[in-house]
């Protein structure tokens, strides 16, 4: 990979110029380091050799420039990852929001869809996904469009059915996909109540106020530190008191004065509640 890693400062700067004007994303309000990585990578995988070829390909393609922005953003890879994560929000989480007459869930910067449909599966198991409304936003039209088309790669199968069962020895995946021309889809059922938009957690307001639950897993680990600490503030304003906050096993609220705002309900998988406006 040595003949890709010549971006200098300044071709860094025309990059994230360039994206921001075709696609309307900011990637200055992440971590350079980890933005660098992954543009070089993305170089890599396409055969782009250098900064001003990749400059030139994001003006005159728009597929690339979708399937470039898109590849910035770190995907999940398999459905109920950490999956004690998912049984405590089942067995705990879930059965506090059987409580409210209408339930508002947000999953902001998704960044593929496997967190979308173990959420949304998890809902149908208790009952309650016909009275939640779940808002899945990103700023790449792309990856909403993969989410909303319930396609499932088949090699996400056998590992996702074995976490599912991680959760419960009896569940079937299988009971939740359907399969069409021999690929395998998310039952389109599931997505009645979910809304998508296109939206960027820094740059745009938040689809809704309200929310009972807003899970942002390992996604402010791309995030400068005062990045962060706005978004995390811009969040809480958002989910009501006794809602939830879930960042995942690999983030932490370092750096963001949430004491006051959020307590932990778990610490071994980073749940928080809210407890005051």
């Amino acid at each position: 990979m040595d003949e890709f890693l010549n971006i200098s400062h300044e071709d860094f700067r025309k990059i994230i110029s360039t994206v921001r004007t075709l696609r309307d994303v900011d990637f200055t309000y992440y971590a350079p380091d980890i933005l660098m990585h992954r543009m070089t990578r993305s170089m890599y995988m396409h055969g782009v050799q250098t900064p001003d070829r990749l400059i030139n390909k994001l003006m005159a393609d728009n597929y690339f420039a979708d399937l470039f922005v898109s590849e910035i953003f770190v995907p999940t890879t398999e459905m109920f990852r950490d999956y004690s994560m998912w049984k405590f929000m089942e067995d705990n989480i879930v059965e506090k929001l059987k409580n409210e007459t209408l339930c508002k869930i947000w999953l902001p910067q998704i960044c593929g869809d496997d967190e979308l449909y173990s959420l949304l599966i998890i809902l149908h198991r208790k009952r309650i996904l016909n009275r939640c409304t779940v808002y899945a936003t990103s700023p790449i039209p792309k990856l909403l469009n993969d989410a909303k088309s319930g396609f499932i790669d088949q090699k996400k199968i056998e590992i996702s059915s074995a976490n599912f069962k991680k959760i419960d020895p009896d569940a079937d995946l299988n009971h939740y996909l359907t399969k069409e021309d021999k690929y395998d889809y998310f039952s389109p059922q599931l997505l009645d109540n979910v809304i998508f938009i296109k939206s960027d957690i820094i740059s745009s307001n938040p689809p809704d106020n309200g929310f009972n639950l807003v899970l942002f897993r390992d996604r402010m680990l791309y995030m400068n530190v005062q990045t962060k600490k706005m978004v995390v503030d811009n969040l809480a304003k958002t989910i009501v008191t006794g809602g939830f906050f879930i960042i995942g096993i690999r983030e932490n609220l370092n750096g963001c004065d949430y004491r006051g705002t959020f307590i932990p309900v778990s610490k071994n998988e980073n749940i928080f509640v809210k407890v005051q406006k």
